[in-house]
Formats: structure tokens, sequence, C-alpha cells
């Protein structure tokens, strides 16, 4: 258990936060997201991140979903599953025969492997992950004009993962932020 600045113990909410603050302030400065509002990407760049985010999605939600671990259970639920809606986005672009980017392969290759062994070693790493990409709910508010301005989408469509959650995303990030209150020492 970690604790605060003034000795208090901290939430699971705080300690993730605290952790990904750094790598969250260095994914802002990577050359795709300073790219994104110039409309200076690609399509392949965004197809690419659809199919990084369908593999991670891939591993990391059936192993939340099978978790034994009471932090786990307590934070995950199904209704947080983001693979159809990778799914249903990547079937949209599917007929424009967008090639994969090979370091992005590579890459994410290595985060899904990452994310099955920590599943196994450290369920609550899992939670980290999860902390991270229903944070990315929020900033799919923003960065949903952006992808449509660059890409040059109109409606839901190619965007579904961008807007998981319609118009009640910060609703959903609340209750997400109230679950993950649960302290490590809890029991079950």
């Amino acid at each position: 258990m970690k604790v605060g600045l003034f000795g208090q113990r901290l939430t699971l909410m705080e300690e993730l936060k605290a952790a990904t603050s750094l790598a969250h302030g260095q994914l802002q400065t990577v050359p795709f997201f300073v790219s994104l509002p110039a409309c200076q990407l690609p399509l392949e760049s965004y197809v690419g991140q659809l199919r990084a985010l369908a593999a991670i999605h891939g591993a990391l939600e059936p192993a939340l979903a099978e978790s034994d671990h009471f932090a786990v259970r307590a934070v995950w639920k199904e209704e947080q599953r983001k693979l159809p809606l990778l799914e249903a986005d990547l079937r949209f672009f599917a007929p424009r025969v967008v090639a994969d980017l090979k370091k992005a392969v590579e890459a994410t290759s290595r985060v899904v492997e990452r994310i099955r062994l920590r599943s196994l070693e450290q369920p609550l790493a899992q939670l980290g992950c999860l902390y991270v990409l229903e944070g990315s709910t929020l900033g799919g508010v923003v960065l949903r004009r952006q992808y449509a301005r660059a890409f040059l989408l109109a409606g839901q469509e190619g965007q579904a993962y961008l807007n998981s959650y319609g118009p009640r995303v910060y609703e959903r990030w609340a209750q997400f932020q109230d679950r993950k209150s649960t302290r490590l020492n809890s029991s079950h």
C-alpha cells in the first residue's frame, strides 16, 4: 500500500493516476497526436491505431473478465468492453484495404504479450491498462472531431470506439472512478 505526501493511504485510482502521469504527458508529444489536428496523417495511421487497440482490448478484456482478484472484479464491468466497437470500426474500413504498418504491429505484439504475462503474474497491472483505456474515452470526446476532420469521417462510421459511451462518457468515467476507489487492502 502506498502512502501520500501526508501519510494517508492512497486509493487504487490515486496510485494509478500517479503511476501513469509521466507516460500520459509523453504520449501527448508523440508525432501521431501532434500531426492529427493538422490533418497530416495518412489513413493507415488511424486504421493501424484501431487494429492495435483491437489487439490490446482482445487480450485485456478476457483477462479482466476471468480474473479472480477482488479489486479487478470490483472494477471491471462487461459494459466497459470496447472490442466490439473496434471491430465495427475496422469493418467500416475493411473495403479500403489499408495496409498494416510493420512497426506498429511489432509494438502491439509486445504490448499484448506483456498484458497476457502480467494478467497471470500481477493481476492488478490489468487495472493500470484499464485505467489508461477508460481515460482515453474522455480524450475521445475531443479527438473524435479531429479524427473526423483528418480522415473525412461523417456520422459514427469509423468512430464507434471514439464515441464509446456517447453522451454518457463523463457519467461512465465517474462510475469507473467510484469503483476504482477500492483500497488495495480491501477484503473479499
